[in-house]
C-alpha cells in the first residue's frame, strides 16, 4: 500500500520535541510518543522554516500570531538546569533590560573569548580591574548560554532525523527544479503570484503550506486551528486539500479516513 505524505507543522514538533526529550531521559517510552511521530505506515515531511521556528521558540520569540504560543514556548517547558534561557531572562539578567544589548550579543558572543580576557587582566589597572573580572564572569555565563542554546537545536535536530522526518528546504520548494513528478507543479513567479491570490493563508505560514502544497501531501497536522480554517479557501484544484488537516489529537481518525479513501480508489 503506498505510505502517505504525512506533513508536521512547527507546533506538533515542538509538542513531540518535549516528549522526545522525556524519552531521551529514559521517562518515556518511544511508543507513548505522538503517533505521527512513531507511525512507520508513512512518509514523514516537514519544511525548513518550520525548523527555524522551533529555533526561535527555544529563544522565547515568537511568529504574529501570539496564541500559538510559541514566544512564551521557552519559559514554559525550558525548566532543566542545563537549558537555555530565553531572550526575555538574558534581557533582564545579562544586559540591563536593553533589547538592542541583548540581540547584539546573541550573534557577537561567539567571536568572544574569555580565557583570553583573563590573560590580558595584567594590563588592566587596578582601579579596573574588579569591573573587568565581572565583564569577563557575564561574557563567560553568555557563551554557556549560547552552547546550551546550540545543544538544544541538536537535539532537535536529532529528533528529526530520529524518526525519518523529511526537511524540505527553500531550494527543494522554491527553486526551478524540473521533475517529472505530476505534484510538482509551481516552477514560477506566476504560478506563486496566483497561489497567493486565490487562498486566504496567513503571510507567516504562506511557505509552509506552499512546501506541503508542492509535495502533495495528504496529511497535514497542525495545533493551529485558525491556520485550518484559513485553508478552506484551498481550491478544488489544489494538490493540498482542505480536508488533508488536522490537529495532533485527530491524527488517528484522519489517517483512517485517508487509508479507507485509499482502498476505495483502487477497488473503482
Amino acid at each position: 500500500m503506498t505510505k502517505a505524505k504525512v506533513f508536521l507543522d512547527t507546533n506538533v514538533l515542538l509538542k513531540s520535541f518535549l516528549s522526545y526529550r522525556r524519552f531521551k531521559n529514559g521517562e518515556l517510552e518511544k511508543s507513548k510518543m505522538p503517533l505521527y511521530m512513531i507511525d512507520n505506515e508513512t512518509e514523514k515531511f516537514t519544511f525548513e522554516k518550520c525548523i527555524f521556528e522551533a529555533y526561535l521558540a527555544f529563544r522565547g520569540i515568537g511568529g504574529k500570531k501570539p496564541d500559538e504560543g510559541r514566544s512564551d514556548w521557552a519559559n514554559r517547558f525550558l525548566k532543566n538546569l542545563d537549558d537555555p534561557d530565553s531572550i526575555s531572562k538574558l534581557i533582564s539578567k545579562f544586559h540591563g533590560d536593553n533589547k538592542g544589548y541583548a540581540f547584539f550579543w546573541v550573534n557577537q558572543i561567539e567571536g568572544i573569548f574569555p580565557s583570553d580576557m583573563k590573560e590580558d587582566i595584567k594590563y588592566i589597572a587596578d582601579e579596573d580591574k574588579s569591573e573587568f573580572e565581572g565583564n569577563v564572569k557575564k561574557f563567560e555565563e553568555l557563551k554557556m548560554q549560547r552552547e546550551l542554546f546550540l545543544n538544544l537545536c541538536n537535539d532537535f535536530n536529532s529528533m528529526i532525523k530520529e524518526f525519518q522526518i523529511h526537511e524540505l528546504s527553500y531550494i527543494e520548494i522554491f527553486g526551478q527544479i524540473k521533475s517529472s513528478d505530476k505534484l510538482v507543479s509551481f516552477e514560477s513567479p506566476v504560478s506563486l503570484d496566483s497561489f497567493v491570490k486565490r487562498t486566504t493563508i496567513p503571510s507567516e505560514d504562506f511557505e509552509i503550506i506552499f512546501s506541503a502544497e508542492r509535495i502533495g501531501a495528504e496529511i497535514f497536522v497542525t495545533d493551529d486551528k485558525k491556520l485550518i480554517t484559513c485553508t478552506k479557501s484551498l481550491g478544488l484544484n489544489s494538490f493540498l486539500s482542505s480536508a488533508a488537516f488536522c490537529t495532533g489529537d485527530e491524527y488517528e481518525e484522519k489517517k483512517t479516513q485517508w487509508k479507507n479513501k485509499s482502498m476505495i480508489a483502487k477497488l473503482e
